[in-house]
């Protein structure tokens, strides 16, 4: 991320992310690497009811499925 002019999103940045655009998150999950808590990090699901945001563990294995949410430098 960082090779590429980007640093990870900050909870905010990432909460006006997904207000400002919200069908992200419904075909694959975001993850915000900005801000560690307690060894987890926020993220956006999809499940029936729609978007969900929970916490998920720094130790889980990232999937190839995940997106990272970057912010420009």
């Amino acid at each position: 991320m960082d090779v590429e002019g980007f640093r990870p999103a900050q909870p905010i940045e990432f909460l006006t992310f997904l207000a400002k655009n919200p069908s992200e998150g419904l075909n694959y999950p975001i993850i915000c690497l900005g801000h560690i808590w307690n060894d987890t990090v926020p993220g956006v699901w999809k499940n029936q009811a729609g978007r969900w945001l929970a916490f998920n563990s720094c130790k889980a294995a990232w999937s190839g499925g995940y997106r990272f949410l970057g912010v420009r430098k």
